[in-house]
């Protein structure tokens, strides 16, 4: 019996420092793993291995052509510390979120910025369709610019595919950079 116990015993023994090593490597592996998470193709160190994306909110302009106005809208989105980064993301909401009064297939190109607050988007020639009516263009241009203004900046240039033009859509006038108009939205 003596001989039992003590196989039971270096049995038991032998079961310990096995978990016990299993256990340092599987910490040790984890947390290199931990070390190594990839979030949006940048390697960045956490302790934990979920990562929480800040958001921000930013006012949105949503043209409404039931009460021929620009809604405003709070949206979150992900937060950059780019800004040409963040005026894409913003447009691309502002297309998505305006239903048939934006062209789906509209694309920021680039973005540019001058000195004094004002953006230059470079979009490219779906921006605004022909077949728009002249006030629905001028409320989907307003709705990029009092978007983009609302973000500190003075006026917003349109360019199309990185020329200087002197319409938008063949009927709006687009020579000079565009100004926030409180007077499109409602409410204000």
């Amino acid at each position: 019996m003596a001989v039992n116990k003590r196989k039971i015993v270096l049995i038991t023994m032998i079961v310990l420092l096995l978990c016990e090593i299993g256990f340092y490597y599987g910490v040790k592996y984890n947390a290199e793993q931990k070390k190594n998470i990839i979030v949006n193709d940048l390697a960045v160190t956490t302790d934990s291995a979920v990562t929480i994306k800040d958001n921000e909110k930013v006012v949105f302009y949503i043209y409404d052509n039931k009460t021929n106005y620009l809604k405003k809208s709070e949206e979150n989105i992900e937060k950059t510390s780019h800004q040409n980064e963040k005026i894409k993301r913003i447009f691309q909401v502002l297309r998505d979120k305006s239903g048939d009064n934006f062209n789906k297939n509209a694309e920021v190109i680039n973005v540019f910025f001058e000195n004094g607050g004002v953006v230059y988007l470079n979009l490219n020639r779906d921006f605004l369709t022909p077949t728009f009516s002249d006030e629905v263009k001028q409320y989907t241009i307003y709705s990029v610019v009092n978007t983009i203004c609302d973000l500190g900046y003075s006026k917003v240039k349109f360019m199309i595919e990185n020329e200087d033009v002197e319409k938008l859509g063949n009927s709006i006038g687009a020579m000079d950079a565009f100004s926030k108009d409180a007077l499109l939205i409602k409410g204000e």
